[in-house]
């Protein structure tokens, strides 16, 4: 089995040079074949060469020899991006000739200003030896965890929060700047097989929600960690950034070079980036809670780009993130023997009486009305019901699971 971890990196001056060189060589070697693929498929459309035969393409060794300065970095940075070349290459001629109904392009050149900063690597050991990790390979913890080496650049301080056990392996190591600034090295490690929780039988039902984050079939609710004062360092950052914006473009300069925009750029980075590993913390812990005491996980499938047309409600459905909470769920359930199943939102209606199964039709309310309801009583039964909670039953109790 394979897990990734993910771990803080606190490269010095000279070390952060090296890594940026890694990453600058990888988008280079990239480009070179996307640029050569472009000349020459459009040639070989133009002027076909006789019997069907197809132009050469340059190599990783031809693109490697004209930019000596290649030489200087890690070759398996390089190599694995003529790989992930390679792969959207495969996946558009693959889908030329089937069809999926979504068009896929030939892969797109990778601009320094957008592209995502990083770069992969991978472990190797010398031949006939046993991959352990705090002993030899080319990717290795040292100094009890306070180091990692990685190749061409040399030992790194990390902050590894979690111990990896003697007969793991690191396989894929990518490591990435941020827009913040920082430095994060991610691990795919072959672990073997790993303790499983005992199963509980226990069956739940989940209705995410705004005003509620979660709420379960058992009553339960939980709320998103809400930092008032951290939204508010956002805002007016955000604000500050855009004035410096307008300023750049009083003086007619590009925002490019325009220092401090750029330095208000990597504060805002810096607070946005906080905000998001609060939630994710929170999402990680209330996912494995969940995973833990449960068998059979159901969850409502939200058509999220749908209501994310709905302006009054965009910005706080992104900032849930539901997305990333229904993925989490759904790799640990894998990985520990459980079942998530995602219901269609037509079967998990909070308009339906989890008692009877009378609709109440929303007794003649619009819908932003009926949002603002909490508790509604069913005129067939009298239960007296809090929407959200009746929402997630229905979603336990519902058979129609995708």
């Amino acid at each position: 089995m394979q897990k990734g971890y993910r771990f803080r990196l606190y490269p010095d001056v000279d070390q952060q040079t090296k890594l940026r060189k890694n990453i600058g060589c990888a988008r280079k070697m990239y480009n070179e074949l996307v640029n050569d693929e472009d000349v020459n498929y459009h040639l070989d459309e133009v002027s076909p060469l006789p019997f069907g035969k197809k132009r050469k393409r340059l190599t990783y060794t031809q693109i490697k020899a004209q930019f000596p300065y290649m030489k200087d970095v890690d070759n398996l940075a390089l190599a694995n991006a003529q790989m992930n070349y390679r792969a959207g290459r495969k996946r558009f001629f693959d889908n030329l000739r089937n069809p999926s109904g979504r068009k896929i392009s030939l892969p797109k050149k990778k601009r320094k200003s957008k592209a995502k900063w990083s770069y992969q690597t991978n472990n190797q050991t010398p031949k006939g030896v046993v991959a352990q990790n705090n002993v030899n390979g080319s990717v290795r913890f040292s100094h009890n965890y306070k180091y990692i080496q990685l190749p061409k650049v040399g030992l790194i301080k990390v902050k590894a929060h979690r111990r990896l056990q003697q007969l793991w392996r690191i396989s894929t190591v990518t490591i990435t700047q941020e827009r913040n600034g920082q430095w994060y090295i991610s691990l795919l490690m072959e672990i073997g097989e790993i303790t499983k929780p005992e199963k509980t039988g226990a069956k739940l039902g989940i209705d995410l929600g705004l005003k509620d984050f979660a709420i379960t079939s058992d009553g339960v609710k939980y709320n998103r960690p809400n930092d008032v004062a951290l939204d508010k360092k956002i805002r007016r950052a955000q604000r500050k950034l855009s004035r410096k914006y307008e300023v750049a473009k009083e003086m007619e300069k590009s925002v490019r070079f325009a220092a401090n925009y750029q330095k208000q750029k990597v504060i805002v980075a810096k607070l946005k980036a906080k905000r998001a590993a609060i939630r994710k913390d929170f999402q990680h812990k209330l996912s494995w809670e969940i995973i833990n005491n449960h068998d059979d996980i159901r969850i409502e499938n939200l058509q999220i780009n749908n209501m994310m047309k709905n302006p009054k409600l965009a910005r706080a459905i992104q900032e849930s993130a539901w997305y990333q909470f229904t993925t989490m769920l759904l790799y640990k359930a894998n990985m520990y023997d459980k079942q998530v199943h995602k219901v269609s939102m037509w079967f998990a209606s909070s308009q339906i009486c989890n008692e009877c199964d009378w609709h109440c039709h929303k007794f003649g309310m619009t819908t932003n009305e009926w949002l603002s309801v909490r508790e509604w009583t069913c005129e067939q039964c009298g239960a007296v019901l809090d929407r959200d909670v009746n929402a997630a039953r229905n979603i336990r109790d519902t058979e129609q699971v995708a």
